[in-house]
Protein backbone atom coordinates (compact mmCIF):
# COMPACT_ATOMS: atom_id res chain seq x y z
CA UNK A 1 0.00 0.00 0.00
CA UNK A 2 2.69 2.39 1.17
CA UNK A 3 4.96 1.54 -2.68
CA UNK A 4 1.43 2.35 -4.18
CA UNK A 5 0.76 6.24 -2.39
CA UNK A 6 4.14 6.36 -3.56
CA UNK A 7 4.16 5.88 -6.96
CA UNK A 8 0.90 7.33 -7.07
CA UNK A 9 2.76 10.77 -5.56
CA UNK A 10 5.52 10.59 -8.21
CA UNK A 11 3.19 10.78 -10.79
CA UNK A 12 1.46 13.22 -9.73
CA UNK A 13 4.40 15.23 -8.98
CA UNK A 14 5.52 14.59 -12.68
CA UNK A 15 2.09 15.07 -14.09
CA UNK A 16 1.43 18.74 -11.90
CA UNK A 17 5.37 19.77 -12.97
CA UNK A 18 6.02 20.13 -9.09
CA UNK A 19 8.75 18.63 -7.42
CA UNK A 20 7.83 20.27 -4.14
CA UNK A 21 5.21 17.10 -3.81
CA UNK A 22 8.06 15.37 -3.47
CA UNK A 23 9.73 17.44 -0.49
CA UNK A 24 9.33 16.21 3.19
CA UNK A 25 6.96 19.06 4.27
CA UNK A 26 4.90 17.69 1.92
CA UNK A 27 5.47 13.81 1.91
CA UNK A 28 5.12 13.87 6.27
CA UNK A 29 1.26 15.66 5.44
CA UNK A 30 0.48 12.94 2.70
CA UNK A 31 1.39 10.38 5.58
CA UNK A 32 -0.54 11.79 8.05
CA UNK A 33 -3.34 11.77 5.87
CA UNK A 34 -2.61 8.24 4.74
CA UNK A 35 -2.76 7.31 8.46
CA UNK A 36 -6.06 9.07 9.64
CA UNK A 37 -7.86 7.62 6.44
CA UNK A 38 -6.84 4.00 7.65
CA UNK A 39 -8.25 4.73 11.04
CA UNK A 40 -11.09 6.55 9.69
CA UNK A 41 -11.77 3.33 7.26
CA UNK A 42 -10.88 0.83 10.21
CA UNK A 43 -13.43 2.61 12.19
CA UNK A 44 -16.32 2.58 9.77
CA UNK A 45 -15.37 -0.70 7.98
CA UNK A 46 -14.04 -2.78 10.80
CA UNK A 47 -10.93 -3.76 8.75
CA UNK A 48 -8.37 -1.90 6.48
CA UNK A 49 -9.64 -1.84 2.98
CA UNK A 50 -6.69 -1.07 1.17
CA UNK A 51 -9.04 0.00 -2.20
CA UNK A 52 -11.35 2.31 0.18
CA UNK A 53 -8.19 3.87 1.73
CA UNK A 54 -6.39 4.36 -1.52
CA UNK A 55 -9.32 6.09 -3.20
CA UNK A 56 -9.70 8.30 -0.34
CA UNK A 57 -5.87 9.43 0.11
CA UNK A 58 -6.53 10.04 -3.82
CA UNK A 59 -9.01 12.29 -3.17
CA UNK A 60 -7.23 13.94 -0.06
CA UNK A 61 -4.88 14.40 -2.88
CA UNK A 62 -6.72 16.67 -5.15
CA UNK A 63 -7.95 18.71 -2.87
CA UNK A 64 -4.46 19.39 -1.76
CA UNK A 65 -3.83 20.11 -5.44
CA UNK A 66 -6.37 22.22 -6.16
CA UNK A 67 -5.77 24.06 -2.48
CA UNK A 68 -1.94 24.48 -3.93
CA UNK A 69 -3.43 26.24 -7.26
CA UNK A 70 -5.47 28.61 -5.75
CA UNK A 71 -2.65 29.29 -2.95
CA UNK A 72 0.09 29.89 -6.20
CA UNK A 73 -2.73 32.00 -7.89
CA UNK A 74 -3.40 34.35 -5.45
CA UNK A 75 0.55 34.86 -4.37
CA UNK A 76 1.27 35.44 -8.30
CA UNK A 77 -2.05 38.37 -8.09
CA UNK A 78 -0.92 39.66 -5.16
CA UNK A 79 3.17 40.10 -6.62
CA UNK A 80 1.33 42.10 -9.86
Amino acid sequence: MRAKLKEELVATAAREADPNLLEAEFVVLANDAFHKISDQVKDRVGNLNSDEIFFNWKEWLSQQLEKRKARKALEEAVRR
